[in-house]
């Protein structure tokens, strides 16, 4: 049987009607996720005059929601790596499309708390499924920025949320809000039954003989070939199955810390959003005399500032070390929230610092949510949305292959260098610690032994470095006098080598996937697929006359020499050209 590469094949494929119309399926449930989360705390002060109540008495309406998106977060995750992301999605968005209708029929506060509370453990796959999804479906150079764009789709649902508030509420009661709520999802459904495949990862994981997979292929590409006896694998010479994703793999591999830093700052960011988003409206209307009409338009413009922070947040992560970027965003948030509290609500500055506010709480804490974890999945991303539910808060796949961990973007690039340039520098200085035993006569032990030996993450970090052309994540690997032997150049010194590259990547988008490796404590051997896309023409390219747009891949084999860690030899050969 022929192996098709699935992934190589998504990642080569252009964006076509297939994506298009799957991107906006996915903008929808984004959409619906924004407006439903925000539409009730604008509208809750004419819910509770409606059933003849106080605001105060809209708490069970709120705390019954945040329990139904917990309990989702917790408990449809499972089911979505189980059955699939396109199905998961249909289910949710039918059965969640269908209570919110329902609930315009409430006839008491507590029955609406607990339709709230129903509709909201559906509401929870929404948007995280809907990311999975979007990602799975696009190639890995364009997929951060349609990830940003379907991201936006849920500020655009926060702002769409206000017109509800300050436009249909006279005419249409707070009704209206559950109209919308409702009737979107539902219009999803065929959406996704019709014109939405499911996600071809999933199904070679599943599956690699599924013939749906074929039928898959062919939509998004008329032009591929196929022989009708392709097994469709999940990279070049993987097995026919991989390894299920667990929980516990966002915790492995060096991953604790990080994991439990980005899920404890998902926690409180999501909390701080629910209990904004359920009460704002209400304490300023009580405690400033605002209508809730009036602070409805004014929120639909903040909102607009979301926008453009989720779009602006995925530019700048790919230019800047995210950690310190979304430790910034975290800090002016606190800034605007603190001057919401101080800034007149009726001067031209108040509506300054709630398009601000916006700007940086949609844009960093709630990308913080779906980015920058090598091992996130629906999975990983409802449990992190769980947790802050939990508290009161709304809110890539891992996979074996050949005996390892293969780190999978979800959203937004493959394996993440930022991360791995800590996890080098823990293992550098782990290397210098046991060459010092070593160097006293101690004797090494095997577990220092293993602590020398690099490993396939290890190098995997550098990858994506380079793919990120991080110069200086990558470059952190070079010895100072390193010797690169390659088909384009030969060089000496690391400096050499990083001016060589600011070159090349200044006029060439270049890719590589490693496909097979073996490490040692002196040497390292790979075996790399290296994808070429020019920027511009570039007839004299040393290996070949080169086109704007065009795209040349290659198999290439690499050698690098070791010392302390770094390379101190590199010498790279190409096997075979694939296109």
């Amino acid at each position: 049987m022929t192996k098709f590469d699935v992934e190589a094949f998504i990642d080569r494929t252009r964006i076509g009607a297939t994506q298009g119309v799957a991107l906006l399926v996915c903008v929808l449930i984004c959409f619906i996720d924004g407006f439903d989360i925000f539409m009730i705390g604008k509208i809750a002060p004419a819910i509770a005059k409606g059933f003849g109540a106080t605001a105060e008495d809209m708490t069970p309406v709120f705390v019954y929601q945040q329990i139904g998106l917990a309990i989702g977060a917790f408990t449809l995750s499972p089911l979505a790596d189980r059955f699939g992301r396109r199905f998961m999605l249909t289910f949710s968005c039918l059965v969640f499309g269908t209570i919110t209708l329902a609930s315009v029929h409430a006839q008491s506060l507590h029955q609406l708390a607990i339709l709230r509370g129903v509709a909201g453990v559906f509401m929870a796959a929404g948007l995280p499924m809907a990311m999975a999804l979007i990602s799975e479906l696009t190639p890995a150079r364009r997929r951060s920025t349609l990830v940003a764009v379907a991201l936006a789709g849920f500020s655009t649902g926060s702002a769409a949320s206000g017109i509800v508030a300050a436009w249909l509420l006279d005419s249409y009661g707070w009704q209206s809000g559950f109209w919308i709520g409702g009737g979107v999802p539902l219009l999803c459904v065929p959406l996704l039954l019709l014109l939405v495949p499911e996600s071809l990862k999933f199904r070679a994981e599943r599956n690699p003989s599924d013939p749906r997979i074929a039928s898959a292929v062919r939509r998004i590409d008329p032009s591929v070939k196929l022989n009708g006896d392709e097994l469709f694998v999940l990279g070049a010479g993987a097995g026919t199955k991989g390894r299920k994703a667990r929980l516990t793999d966002i915790f492995s591999e060096g991953r604790f810390v990080m994991t439990a830093l980005i899920w404890a700052a998902c926690t409180l960011s999501m909390t701080n959003t629910a209990l904004l988003s359920a009460w704002l409206p209400t304490f300023f209307q009580e405690m400033a005399g605002v209508p809730i009409q009036q602070f409805a338009i004014v929120a639909m413009i903040g909102y607009m500032g979301g926008v453009a922070g989720t779009l602006c947040i995925g530019w700048l992560m790919d230019r800047m070390r995210p950690a310190l970027l979304l430790a910034g965003y975290y800090v002016l948030v606190a800034v605007c929230l603190n001057a919401l509290a101080w800034v007149p609500f009726h001067s031209a500055m108040f509506i300054v610092v709630v398009i601000l506010w916006s700007f940086f709480q949609t844009g960093g804490p709630r990308r913080a949510q779906y980015d920058d974890h090598p091992c996130l999945s629906a999975t990983d991303a409802l449990h992190r949305l769980g947790l802050g539910r939990r508290r009161g808060a709304d809110g890539r796949r891992a996979r074996a292959d050949r005996g390892r961990l293969r780190a999978r973007p979800a959203f937004l690039a493959a394996t993440d260098a930022r991360f791995g340039r800590h996890a080098a520098a823990r293992r550098r200085r782990a290397d210098a610690r046991a060459r010092s035993a070593a160097a006293r006569g101690a004797g090494r032990s095997h577990a220092a032994r293993h602590r020398l030996m690099p490993d396939q993450l290890w190098f995997e970090a550098y990858l994506a470095a380079f793919n990120r052309a991080d110069f200086e994540g990558f470059g952190a690997y070079y010895a100072d006098d390193v010797q690169f032997f390659g088909q384009a150049a030969t060089l000496v010194g690391r400096a050499a080598v990083l001016d060589f590259y600011r070159g090349v990547r200044s006029r060439i988008d270049e890719r590589v996937d490693l496909l097979s490796f073996v490490g040692g404590e002196e040497r390292v051997a790979a075996e790399i697929r290296t994808t070429l896309t020019p920027l511009e023409d570039w007839p004299d390219f040393p290996t070949g006359p080169l086109l704007k747009g065009e795209r040349r891949a290659s198999i290439n084999f690499a050698f690098y020499d070791l010392a302390g860690g770094k390379f101190t030899r590199i010498r790279s050969a190409r096997f075979r050209r694939l296109e």
